[in-house]
């Protein structure tokens, strides 16, 4: 097979991570070799990252909650950055493009449609600037300093404030009491759709016992996180993944 191809996640607390196997299916069909490790680093990751590419690293995808400070490292126009390229250390954002591809493969109608985006971490923030293409972006967060500085970054974003939603996406790592009174005051459209990007993660559970949308409109992070890994993967080798398959394997659980 040739050289081995190193390769990571990083973030805190994702010793669950699905990646290394998406990955090694991945790199199986392209006949490529590599390692792909879960990096679960306590703080501020940037000394790690240099050092894993120095050491002779191929790529790092980066989840929560480093996503915003990776981004103000190694780019000078991303807001959030969940994958990186070296020599030299260069960031991109595939999870906007990752959460359509998902939406299509799953014949989610979201162009011009009103899309709330709960939750605007580093994935929130990607996110609503892919989708802002083609939808109507509305923002909701805890911090109304984040939603001010994005409507005014982008005044096409707005603030929720009552509209009709066709999909609610959610990106908050959890929900509290707050939040799901929240929940209870948006107005959902009769067909509305809930995609939590997260998977493994009490939100999944806490979306299905609010029943706020039926069953068959209630969807989880994993077609995301595939999408999203296959663009990753394209940028490293130069090579798409067909990515069908391992969502299929997630969905039967035997990945």
């Amino acid at each position: 097979m040739g050289v081995k191809h190193k390769l990571g996640v990083v973030g805190k607390g994702i010793l669950y991570s699905l990646s290394p196997k998406i990955h090694h299916h991945f790199a199986k069909d392209a006949g490529l070799d590599i390692s792909y490790e879960v990096f679960d680093i306590d703080s501020q990751p940037i000394d790690f990252i240099e050092e894993f590419f120095e050491l002779g690293g191929k790529g790092l995808n980066i989840t929560k909650p480093f996503k915003e400070v990776v981004a103000s490292r190694f780019s000078d126009n991303l807001e959030s950055a969940n994958c990186l390229s070296s020599k030299p250390i260069k960031a991109y954002t595939t999870d906007g493009e990752g959460l359509i591809n998902d939406l299509i493969s799953k014949e989610i109608h979201f162009k011009g449609k009103n899309i709330m985006i709960f939750g605007l971490g580093g994935a929130g923030i990607a996110v609503a600037n892919f989708l802002d293409k083609f939808s109507n972006v509305l923002l909701f967060n805890r911090s109304q300093t984040k939603i001010e500085s994005m409507v005014k970054n982008n005044p096409s974003f707005s603030k929720y404030d009552g509209e009709k939603i066709d999909i609610l996406i959610s990106c908050a790592k959890g929900l509290d009491v707050n939040a799901v009174d929240f929940f209870d005051s948006v107005n959902l459209a009769i067909d509305a759709c809930i995609y939590d990007i997260n998977y493994k993660n009490e939100t999944n559970l806490l979306f299905q016992e609010l029943e706020k949308v039926k069953p068959e409109n209630l969807f989880t992070g994993e077609g995301m996180l595939v999408e999203q890994a296959a663009l990753s993967f394209k940028i490293w080798f130069n090579n798409a993944p067909k990515t069908t398959y391992i969502k299929e394997l997630i969905d039967n659980e035997r990945l």
